[in-house]
Order: structure tokens, then sequence, then C-alpha cells
């Protein structure tokens, strides 16, 4: 194969000349900012032929000086390797790394690419990568900076991505795509969709109809993140979080449209997605269901106790009653005793004074909860 890196958010290449900024049409170019915390750096993942053996050493480099920055020898246990189709995968999950005596690293801003190096003299060089100026943020902050976060995986391997190893309690691979992204997400042109029959003038009888609201995520970027971005529409989990943390989700319905700009070098890339269906109608209304239990509240006695009642029924579990005096059985209950009571003292019996339903010769329990309306009891006429 003629290129050989795995289509990630952050691929690692066998001769650091195969890196993006080391392409003729990008020289021209400003340097992409592929942006990552100043603790860690981008999840990752390569395959290379089997040598069975660890990697020696682990470094940063500065990319104007190709100064090592930091040894972070000492997290290589940190990486993961697995033997899959005759080739050796290593994979990285993105954690804190630590350099001389296992203290977290904390690069400064510029950019900076990494190297692994083999007892057999392999070496692996990443991708170039960003520690911004504004902004910089340790990876425990991820969730809440000034940028959107991409990310995404698949529940097994997508051939050559390996993805099959989730640690037991947990619900995500150990390697997942990241991406973030100095953008915005704005709304699309919102659509509604119909279908139905023609009548005998060819006019459309809608028997369905929903309204969608598409959003947009725009960015200039460069040629092996679009490549990500692309293959990204291939898998069954994208989530996103907007800047600070406001919103986060998976999305769904994604799809990828790019355009080539300054000679190649960096692609506009659209990134657009249907979050929500605002609204479904249907050929007749499809009223949405209630999380409340069916339940017909009753007043089950009245009795009397010196110069009060003492009123008990059944209610639902952690349900309120208020009361409510009536004239006659048939009139709309518009009285209520002002205190409400629950359910299971109107099991036991509630004690309220007789003088409390001197205006009505009748009383009726209402019963109710947080967002739950069970309505009215029987009525009961007041002991004579």
């Amino acid at each position: 194969m003629l290129f050989t890196e795995l289509p990630i958010a952050f691929p690692w290449y066998p001769k650091i000349e195969q890196q993006n900024r080391y392409n003729e049409n990008v020289e021209p170019v400003c340097d992409y900012k592929l942006i990552s915390p100043r603790d860690a750096m981008l999840p990752f993942q390569f395959y290379k032929p089997i040598a069975a053996l660890v990697p020696t050493l682990w470094e940063i480099f500065d990319v104007n000086s190709n100064v090592q920055v930091v040894n972070i020898s000492n997290s290589i246990p940190d990486l993961v390797m697995r033997r899959l189709e005759s080739k050796e995968y290593y994979y990285y999950d993105g954690r804190q790394l630590v350099g001389p005596g296992n203290n977290p690293i904390s690069l400064p801003p510029g950019y900076f690419y990494s190297r692994l190096v083999f007892p057999n003299g392999e070496m692996y060089f990443s991708e170039m990568f960003h520690v911004p100026t504004d902004g910089a943020f340790n990876i425990a902050d991820d969730d809440y900076i000034g940028f959107i976060r991409l990310e995404w995986w698949n529940d097994g391997d997508l051939r050559p991505i390996f993805y099959n190893h989730i640690e037991p309690g947990q619900t995500k691979p150990v390697f997942r795509n990241v991406a973030y992204l100095d953008t915005f997400i704005t709304a699309s042109e919102p659509e509604i969709v119909e279908d139905g029959t023609r009548d005998g003038e060819d006019e459309l009888i809608p028997t369905f109809q929903k309204a969608i609201i598409p959003y947009r995520i725009t960015l200039a970027t460069s040629d092996f993140l679009k490549k990500a971005l692309m293959v990204m529409q291939l898998h069954e989990h994208v989530l996103i979080t907007t800047k600070f943390g406001v919103r986060s989700g998976e999305v769904r319905k994604l799809t990828v449209q790019s355009a080539l700009e300054a000679s190649g070098g960096l692609s506009i890339v659209d990134i657009l997605f249907q979050q929500d269906v605002a609204m479904v109608k249907k050929n007749c209304s499809d009223n949405m269901n209630s999380d409340c239990p069916v339940f017909t509240p009753t007043l089950n006695e009245i009795t009397t106790s010196g110069s009060n009642y003492i009123l008990s029924g059944t209610a639902p579990a952690d349900s309120s009653v208020r009361f409510y005096s009536l004239v006659s059985p048939g009139e709309t209950p518009t009285n209520a005793v002002g205190v409400n009571y629950t359910a299971a003292q109107f099991a036991t019996g509630i004690s309220v004074a007789q003088s409390t339903f001197a205006a009505g010769g009748y009383i009726v329990a209402r019963v109710f909860s947080f967002g739950c309306e069970f309505g009215f009891s029987n009525v009961r006429q007041k002991p004579i």
C-alpha cells in the first residue's frame, strides 16, 4: 500500500517526512493546528510489522527546532499492543502522560510531534499537534474547554481500525478518535418531509409529516483530518460536546462534505447532522405516552370524631391529596381545603375540622403528584 497510516484523527507514520507539513501543496500554507491538551496527546493507533519488541524510548519534540521537549518513556506502559492479522497494533487512549520522575507533563504553547523508538531501530512519528496559546487545557478538563470536542468510535472493529478492546466495567473501547475543533455549530435550513396519497387533481394529501432541524459544523482542515472525518460517517457512535460543555450528546444521520482549497493544502469540511426530529404528524394525532401509573383514587369513608371528620381512602404511593367541598354531587369542585396530605395519611385517615366543609353537603378528594394528575375520587356525602 502507498498510504499505510490509519484514517484516524491523530495518525502516526514510519517516516517523519510523511507528516502532512511535508506535502508539497501544504508547505506554502500555514501549519494546521491539530489541537491537543498540554498534559496528554490525542488518542492514536498505528500498526507495524511483527517484531515482538517493546518501545524503549518515547519523546516529544518541538517542531521548529527538532529539540526534545520532554522524555515520556515512563508512559510506555500506557501503550497497548495487540497482534492482529499478522500485524502489531499499538494504541493509546489519551490519558495523562508523565515525564522524568513520573511527574505529569505540561507542554508550553507551540507545535510538537512525538516519536517512538524500538530496540531494532524502527521509529514511528506522530502527526504534528498544537498546544494553543489561548485556551490551553489539561486532559481532565476537556469537557469544559473553549473548543468543540468530537469523539467517535465503533462497537466492533472497523477494519483496519481496531476497536474491540473494552475494559471491564466500561462501555466505550480503549481507543476512540478525539478531535478538538476551533469552530462552532450552526443550524442549517429546517425542512418538512411529507408523504401521502394523491387525489383526483394530483394534489398531495399528507398522511405523514415531520419537521427536521439539521445542524452544521464548518472548518478548514488538513487532508489527514478530512480523511478521518469522512470515515467518521461509518462509525456507530459520534459524540459532540460544544464549547465549555454547554451541550453534549451523540448525533445521528451524519454526513461530511468537503471542498479543496489552497491547491489542496487545506479543505473546507462541512459536518452535517440531524440531532432531533422536532415534530412528527401522521394522518391522525399520535399523542405522547404518559409515564404516570393508571390509578383511580377512592374516598372510602368519612367518619366523625368529635368536631372533626376522619377522611380515608386510597391513592398512589408518594402522591398528594387535597379535599374539596361540594353543594351537590354533580357540581364542579372549586372550594379546596388549602392543605396537601400524603397518600400514607390518606390511607390511615386524615382528621379535618367539620367546619371546613360547612358550605357543602358533599366531599371529594383530588390526587396528584409531580407531573401526574390522577383526578378526583368518588363523591361522598357528609355524615348526617
